[in-house]
């Protein structure tokens, strides 16, 4: 498991339940995106292992996925990515509210760099690289997308699953 979430990163954490050594891997630092790479490279080192990444949709999204996912399919190092769809891009969503609080981007509630609707569909990124994709809305289509997700991986299809969930600046107002 490889947590490069920032706003989902403490569910994943805590739902993954990791004890054993080496098989959990989350960032020290700031820097998002990584994910993707990364899971290539421990999906080639531990090629009888199933190696998931959950990511957010911006970390996913800066993080140059297209290029991982060709590559794990060419190589039969396919994993599955879960991608939190939220439509935020936390480290300009989050970091500007904790460093500006009253600044005019807040005021803006919805300002450039943080927030992107509509989300792009990840699902048909999956494809593109001539993956699978799953786009999911509810909570329910949750566990059958991700056994649908391991079975292509297993099969040495890369897979994405996207999650739709409520972002960190819905429900925000703009001095909130």
């Amino acid at each position: 498991m490889l947590n490069d979430g920032l706003s989902n990163g403490g569910f994943v954490q805590s739902y993954a339940r990791r004890t054993q050594p080496g098989t959990y891997f989350r960032s020290g630092s700031s820097a998002g995106g990584w994910g993707s790479g990364a899971s290539l490279g421990v999906k080639l080192a531990r090629p009888d292992q199933d190696v998931i990444h959950a990511t957010g949709d911006g970390y996913f999204m800066f993080g140059t996925p297209l290029p991982a996912l060709w590559a794990a399919g060419q190589h039969k190092a396919a994993y599955m990515a879960v991608v939190f769809v939220n439509g935020s891009y936390s480290t300009g969503t989050s970091g500007l509210r904790h460093a500006y609080p009253e600044g005019h981007g807040i005021a803006a509630a919805h300002y450039e760099g943080g927030t992107f609707e509509p989300t792009p569909n990840f699902a048909k990124l999956a494809e593109a690289a001539n993956g699978y994709g799953e786009q999911i809305t509810e909570l329910s289509q949750l566990a059958p997308a991700l056994q649908r997700g391991l079975e292509h991986t297993r099969n040495h299809t890369p897979a994405v699953i996207a999650v739709r969930v409520p972002g960190p600046m819905q429900g925000v107002s703009a001095r909130e």
